[in-house]
C-alpha cells in the first residue's frame, strides 16, 4: 500500500482493475488488482464469485480494498481515495459500480 500511495503522491495513474468468468468448466472467479501507473502491477487476491449484478461488482472491488485496509489498518476510504480510475471490460453489470462504492464509502465523488 505504501507503493500504491508514493505512486499517487508522483503522480502515477492508479488504476483499480477487475475481471470475472463465470464460463462453463472454468468455474466462477473474479481477478483484481491496483496498477501504478503502467509498469507496477499490485495483485489482490483471487476470488469466488456468485453474481454478476453492478452491486455484486461493486462489493468484489471493495472486498479487495478491505483488505489493503486491513493490512495497513487505515480507513477503506482512505486507501479508495488514491484510485484514479476503474479498468473493467465494457459488459453493462460493470458499469456503475463505482457509483454505488462512492456511496458505499459516503464519498461526493469517486465515479
Amino acid at each position: 500500500m505504501d507503493e500504491v500511495r508514493a505512486g499517487a503522491e508522483s503522480g502515477r495513474v492508479i488504476t483499480a482493475a477487475i475481471d470475472s468468468t463465470t464460463k462453463k468448466r472454468a468455474g466462477q472467479f473474479a481477478t483484481q488488482g491496483i496498477h501504478i501507473g503502467q509498469n507496477v502491477p499490485f495483485p489482490l487476491p483471487l476470488m469466488n464469485i456468485c453474481g454478476e449484478t453492478t452491486e455484486d461488482i461493486a462489493m468484489q472491488v471493495d472486498f479487495g480494498f478491505e483488505i489493503l485496509a486491513a493490512v495497513k489498518n487505515k480507513p477503506v476510504e482512505d486507501i479508495y481515495k488514491l484510485v484514479d480510475t476503474h479498468m473493467t471490460d465494457s459488459t453493462s453489470h460493470n458499469k456503475g459500480f463505482a457509483a454505488v462504492l462512492a456511496q458505499l464509502y459516503n464519498l461526493d465523488d469517486a465515479a
